[in-house]
């Protein structure tokens, strides 16, 4: 039916601080994953991020839409604009950190590593990192019914992020490199066109679906080491082995230097880009909801997605070498000492580690398609089922707000550090089932139960060390990002004791995903922890009051399987992926001397596996 005219509007202001102080990493996002490249040891001193850890983020939110309905059409205009206020002050470990192999080690004061922040000694008060960015966003949109069963809409959006900070520069990375750290990449535009609709299929349901660009906000912690690691605020000091000082439980006399001075603290720098572009992506979307015979709702949804322009990082401090012949043309950018297997990264410039460029990449895709049913029976039961499954692969998976993490130790290397292939993402889930039943009880009770089983986190097997020698690092430390070279045979890989073939080949053919790789190097994140199997329970009671006011008393337990049967829904990884350690280089077969390190693939992960209880309480008046 056609409308009049009518006009609406509709205006909001929010504010929003987020602030967090001391977070230590094992409450990370990211803590799985680092735990599956991080080997168990013992610690003294503070811990990652612990001691100056401090985020504040002020968010201003301007939404103003205004609706203009005009016969069959509904016109729709708006602004989203943002002002956005970050301030953070990360030291990783600004009082020492000592690692000792065994209890034994400890007991002897004898370390294996030491860590430590150091400050620029020019600027004893280390600067914070303030982001500053005001994000303006305007769009217009028509929703046509075209049909009394087809609704069209179209629509464009535009956002521009203006900066309103600049990181401090550093004269000497101009100077040395011819990069200029303090631009930022303002006043980029991102268009975002799209076109949807829905169609009324008579009672039977409903087919929808949609294509266009899609941007947003990124995530800001992304960005922000742009603004802390500019290379004048503080360097990492990392000693191994021989080099590590003598040990001291002196809090305001921890060492500043390696025992042998071998080591020399490198800052790392950040910067942008100048035509990093947010986050965009393309999507396609199709789905339908039904009503199928006994009442039950079926939906299915299928969706396409394609990264236009995505969030990458390089180190363009570094110069390929050439590639390794013997480990299946592992690109090398420097080289390795023959008795020890320690890489010697090619720098452009010696006065700086890792330089990492914030820029755009292109090509991430998933394919996702979900499959529903649902049920409501006489007297308020409901049951509900449904499957999705993902096929997600990008080049780089950014789940850390600190980049040489992403850069490394998150994302084993799987082609070239300018350019690496797309393969299986971190956040990958392929199959997942969902069962969920809610039942009426008795006394106003309602029980109810969630079953939830996915595919197991994806993982690479590492080598222990820089075979690649690309000087990768994390924390000051190597980040071990480097997958293993899979050995087709015994004559395929150099072992300092050939005995131990026997038994690599032995785990090689145990494990599909290294057995299916052999003559290569493995794949980044093609291997995969077991199925996981969730199931909660909730009970729940209300109790009228008084002038049709009441209280619910809920109880739920999560993981109610492990409480009937300790050996249920046990949660299984493996700890740690790194099974060959680079002890040497064979330089005549072109590939490292390695030493291989037996792992337990299924270690039961108690923390994920306890089952748990919490009682609650709402009141509705």
């Amino acid at each position: 039916m056609a409308r009049g005219n009518q006009v609406s509007n509709e205006l909001n202001l929010a504010y929003l601080r987020v602030r967090e102080e001391e977070r230590c990493s094992s409450t990370s996002p990211y803590s799985e994953v680092m735990a599956k490249v991080d080997e168990s040891f013992l610690v003294a001193g503070d811990g990652f991020s612990c001691t100056e850890n401090f985020s504040n983020q002020d968010v201003w939110e301007l939404t103003d839409n205004l609706s203009w309905f005009q016969g069959r059409h509904q016109l729709t205009f708006g602004t989203h604009t943002e002002l956005i206020r970050t301030t953070r002050l990360t030291l990783i470990q600004p009082l020492g950190h000592w690692e000792f192999a065994s209890l034994d080690s400890l007991e002897q004061g004898l370390p294996e590593v030491y860590l430590r922040t150091l400050p620029n000694p020019a600027l004893p008060e280390v600067p914070a990192a303030n982001l500053g960015i005001n994000q303006v966003g305007l769009y217009a949109q028509d929703q046509w019914a075209a049909t009394s069963s087809l609704t069209l809409t179209a629509g464009m959006r535009m956002d521009v992020p203006f900066f309103t900070s600049r990181p401090v520069g550093n004269p000497l990375l101009r100077s040395e490199l011819g990069i200029d750290n303090s631009l930022t990449p303002s006043g980029n535009i991102l268009w975002s066109p799209r076109l949807g609709f829905s169609y009324d299929l008579g009672g039977k349901g409903f087919l929808r679906g949609g294509v266009g660009l899609f941007s947003g906000r990124p995530a800001y912690h992304w960005i922000s080491s742009v603004y802390a690691s500019t290379g004048l605020d503080a360097s990492n000091l990392f000693c191994a082995g021989s080099d590590v000082p003598a040990f001291t439980l002196d809090p305001f006399g921890q060492p500043i230097t390696c025992g042998g001075g071998a080591f020399v603290p490198a800052s790392e720098v950040n910067y942008f880009d100048p035509a990093f572009r947010f986050p965009r992506s393309f999507r396609v979307a199709l789905g339908t909801d039904l009503r199928l015979p006994g009442g039950v709702v079926g939906t299915l949804d299928l969706l396409y997605v394609r990264g236009v322009n995505q969030f990458y990082l390089n180190d363009v401090n570094l110069t390929p070498t050439g590639a390794a012949v013997g480990e299946g043309g592992r690109v090398l950018y420097g080289s390795h000492d023959p008795a020890t297997g320690d890489g010697t990264a090619n720098r452009r410039s010696v006065a700086f580690g890792p330089v990492i460029q914030v820029r755009n990449s292109s090509g991430d895709r998933s394919y996702v398609g979900t499959v529903q049913f649902q049920k409501r029976f006489a007297g308020g039961a409901e049951l509900s089922l449904g499957y999705t499954y993902t096929d997600s692969k990008d080049r780089m998976s950014a789940a850390a707000d600190i980049a040489s993490l992403n850069f490394g130790r998150i994302n084993p290397l799987d082609g070239t550090l300018e350019q690496r292939r797309l393969a299986t993402s971190m956040y990958s889930v392929p199959h997942k089932i969902t069962l969920a039943g809610a039942f009426d009880l008795p006394l106003r009770a309602r029980f109810s139960l969630l079953y939830n089983g996915f595919s197991g986190a994806p993982y690479a097997y590492r080598v222990t060390g820089d075979a690649n020698a690309d000087g990768a690092s994390a924390f000051g430390g190597p980040s071990f990002n480097d997958p293993i070279y899979v050995p087709k045979d015994a004559a395929d890989i150099t072992l300092a004791d050939p005995a131990q073939w026997e038994g690599l080949d032995r785990y090689i053919r145990s494990r599909p995903c290294l057995r299916e790789q052999r003559g290569r190097l493995l794949r980044r994140n093609s291997c995969r922890d077991p199925w996981v199997s969730v199931m909660n329970a909730r009970l729940s009671k209300v109790i009228p009051t008084t002038r049709g006011q009441s209280i619910e008393l809920i109880a739920d337990v999560f993981n109610v399987l492990n409480l009937l049967d300790g050996d249920w829904t046990v949660r299984r990884a493996i700890p740690d992926t790194r099974i060959l350690e680079l002890v040497g280089y064979d330089a005549v077969n072109g590939r490292g001397i390695y030493v291989f390190e037996i792992r337990d693939p299924n270690v039961r992960n108690h923390e994920a596996t306890r089952w748990r209880m919490q009682l609650g309480a709402r009141y509705t008046f």
